[in-house]
């Protein structure tokens, strides 16, 4: 008997030990082979195992959660939980009950919640007197704000307050500028992207569409066009009729639903709705293309950007798959952003060079190829161009190497020896070169009397690549437009390095020349300006001489006989060099007062025949030198 009893209880402290749970008089048992579980968000099934020694029943406190079966009888076995997908933000239990007699045992299911991220309203207007601004924000994960890096200037994030939904206050900077702008807000977390954009007014009344251009599919569909504006305006419809509002559909004073109706033809069709403010003046389009049957189509071609680098993004409509095939290493498309089917974007790298380029990005599908031209322009370079209402006529006394010519904005040709029409229907000839010594004593011909103006500058014919900064001390243009009686104007001469003789006698015959550019140096080089406008009838001014450095013969004769000047600039120089002011003035008749002279010490034949006839002069001027030279005043009245 004491062994019996021995043996009993080592069976029922094994049976515990295993999880089974008997009642007091230990008639009924129920082993429970299964842990608490957890399931997915999206769903899923279980299995819970167990062994009863009599007939059981199985239950669930949740109607998302499935038992089968719900009975059974005694003996080792299981039963298969189902649980829905969970649609809300939180996560959820349900109990799971197996009961056997009077004994239960219980499995909680823990199903994950649907994560999500949102913002009450992606669109947040502000005055242009600028201040804050709150984005109310409902989220259940951990998210990050970022601002478009275009919009960072004006728009910073001061901090969130603790709401009922978490707000995020951004500070909006005045709005100086007379025109409105708008920037991106973006919330993140890993999948989940909100995207709010803050449009703020510009000191003047005006309309800002968020979208110009859109394109439809041949099937039809409605758009929506939301715009800000300070002003009132009016929708002007276009006159075809596969376009119409829905006036009961708008959801604010900005935003308009139009409806476009199915194109069943081939050729695709266009048309633009006007949002007019009439007492303003102020005028906004919607340009809305739409598709053909298959057919592949963006809203613009080609595409023309400047030489800055830049984004390009564009919409596709398509009712074929295509892919994208790209010319031009220059154009890169950008594929890590979260894009909207058929939203294309590229990157443009800048334009380095001073020529236009040209690329193309080909859409492809379904036997079917659409083009897009990229046309970016090269650098805007003041050529030094000749403009004649009459066909005219250049070439070079004697070639200049690589000087080339251009022809209306055409191409660009090497020029040597070559005598090129220009003018009236020809349009424009520029010049520019790449001639570190300049032009030498090359001069230009022309071949008829029709006047001609010039424009440019004079360092495109240095090095027109880089000509802002080109080096001009050895650059030499000495007779260019020499004898150029049909020259009315000059290009501009910025140049402050000067090389001996760079403009002697440039300008010098050119008796239709009735302005000079300005003469900015204010250190010389020998003969510099030596003749430069001898003979310049027409010239009734001079250009400002700042030079306080001299240098031999370097104004020497540079207005002689320019019969039409009325005055002198002044000359500030108080340290002279040998022959620098000779025969400066001199024939020039109706010369009727002369400039201070403030040197006192003189150097050799400085002012000699300065004034040679100059038959006008009313008073001469003092001369306060104490120290002169050989020659010094020989002549000079």
């Amino acid at each position: 008997m004491a062994l019996l009893a021995i043996m009993l209880l080592f069976a029922a402290c094994s049976r515990e030990s295993e999880g089974v749970i008997a009642n007091e008089n230990s008639e009924t048992t129920l082993t429970l082979k299964t842990t608490d579980q957890t399931v997915p968000q999206t769903g899923g099934t279980l299995v819970i195992s167990f062994n009863a020694s009599a007939n059981w029943t199985a239950s669930s406190d949740q109607s998302w959660c499935h038992v089968s079966p719900s009975n059974g009888k005694f003996g080792t076995t299981s039963v298969t939980v189902t649980c829905d997908e969970n649609a809300t933000y939180d996560e959820r239990n349900a109990v799971v009950t197996i009961k056997c007699g009077k004994l239960s045992r219980n499995v909680t299911v823990t199903q994950k919640q649907k994560d999500g991220l949102l913002v009450t309203s992606n669109k947040v207007e502000v005055e242009a007197i600028g201040g804050e601004a709150t984005i109310e924000l409902q989220t259940n994960v951990d998210c990050t704000c970022s601002i478009d890096e275009n919009a960072q200037s004006w728009i910073s994030i001061v901090g969130t307050r603790a709401l009922t939904t978490k707000s995020i206050v951004l500070n909006i900077e005045s709005n100086e500028k007379s025109t409105p702008r708008s920037g991106k807000v973006t919330f993140s977390s890993g999948d989940f992207k909100e995207e709010v954009t803050i449009y703020q007014q510009g000191s003047k009344p005006t309309i800002i569409l968020t979208q110009n251009e859109y394109t439809v599919s041949s099937s039809g569909e409605t758009i929506k066009v939301e715009l800000k504006s300070n002003i009132d305006y009016s929708v002007q419809m276009p006159d075809v009729d596969w376009i119409s509002e829905v006036s009961t559909r708008a959801v604010s004073t900005y935003t308009h639903y139009f409806v476009i109706s199915e194109n069943t033809s081939y050729d695709s069709r266009s048309a633009e709705i006007i949002f007019k403010n009439v007492s303003d003046g102020i005028t906004e389009k919607v340009s809305v293309t739409q598709l053909q049957k298959n057919a592949i189509i963006v809203a613009k071609n080609p595409y023309v950007i400047s030489r800055d680098a830049t984004h390009l993004d564009f919409s596709v409509n398509s009712n074929v798959d295509f892919r994208v095939s790209i010319s031009g290493s220059w154009i890169k498309q950008v594929s890590t952003r979260a894009l909207s089917e058929h939203k294309l974007y590229f990157d443009i790298e800048e334009n380095t060079s001073v020529d236009d380029r040209e690329g193309t990005i080909s859409l492809i599908g379904d036997n079917i190829k659409q083009d897009i031209t990229i046309l970016q322009k090269g650098g805007d370079l003041p050529y030094v161009t000749f403009t004649c209402d009459e066909i005219q006529t250049l070439r070079m006394s004697s070639s200049v190497e690589y000087l080339e010519y251009s022809l209306n904005n055409g191409k660009w040709t090497t020029l040597g020896t070559s005598t090129v029409e220009f003018g009236g229907e020809y349009g424009d000839l520029s010049l520019r070169g790449r001639a570190y010594t300049g032009t030498g004593s090359s001069r230009i011909i022309f071949g008829s009397t029709a006047k001609v103006i010039c424009s440019g500058d004079i360092r495109t014919l240095i090095d027109y690549t880089n000509y802002e900064d080109a080096f001009t001390g050895q650059a030499v243009f000495k007779n260019l437009f020499k004898d150029c009686v049909q020259l009315m104007s000059a290009p501009v001469l910025p140049v402050t390095n000067l090389a001996d003789n760079c403009y002697a006698s440039m300008f010098k015959g050119c008796t239709s020349l009735k302005s000079v550019p300005n003469l900015p140096a204010t250190t010389l080089a020998s003969f510099c300006y030596f003749e430069m406008f001898s003979g310049c009838t027409s010239l009734t001014s001079t250009p400002d001489l700042p030079a306080t450095t001299l240098a031999n013969g370097c104004y020497s004769a540079m207005f002689s006989r320019c019969a039409s000047l009325t005055s002198a600039p002044d000359l500030p120089a108080t340290t002279l060099a040998n022959y620098c002011y000779s025969s400066m003035f001199s024939g020039c008749t109706s010369l009727a007062s002369a400039p201070d002279l403030l040197a006192s010490t003189l150097a050799s034949s400085c002012y000699s025949y300065m004034f040679s006839g100059c038959s006008s002069l009313t008073s001469t001027p003092d001369l306060p030198a104490t120290t002169l030279a050989n020659y010094c005043y020989s002549s000079m009245f």
